[in-house]
């Protein structure tokens, strides 16, 4: 997910190449409280739906954003 990993560095100000599925809080210093907030509501707002609680309590990597945005898409139809 390409978008993910491009929406992951510009919130976080870090270039493309730097972000892999691996990146986190622990690995990134700018990943903080305010950018995870930012990084929930990028993919929200652009595909018209909400992260419950408890998606949003299991993103602690880009890896896990990928996971929940693929299961999304299959649960929504519109969400491509």
């Amino acid at each position: 997910m390409n978008a993910v990993r491009e929406t992951v560095a510009l919130v976080l100000g870090l270039d493309v190449s730097d972000v892999s599925a691996s990146t986190s809080p622990e690995t990134a210093p700018a990943w903080d409280s305010v950018r995870f907030v930012e990084l929930v509501l990028a993919p929200e707002d652009r595909l018209g739906f909400q992260f419950t609680f408890d998606e949003i309590a299991r993103m602690r990597s880009v890896a896990d954003i990928e996971r929940a945005l693929e299961i999304r898409s299959k649960e929504e139809p519109t969400a491509t």
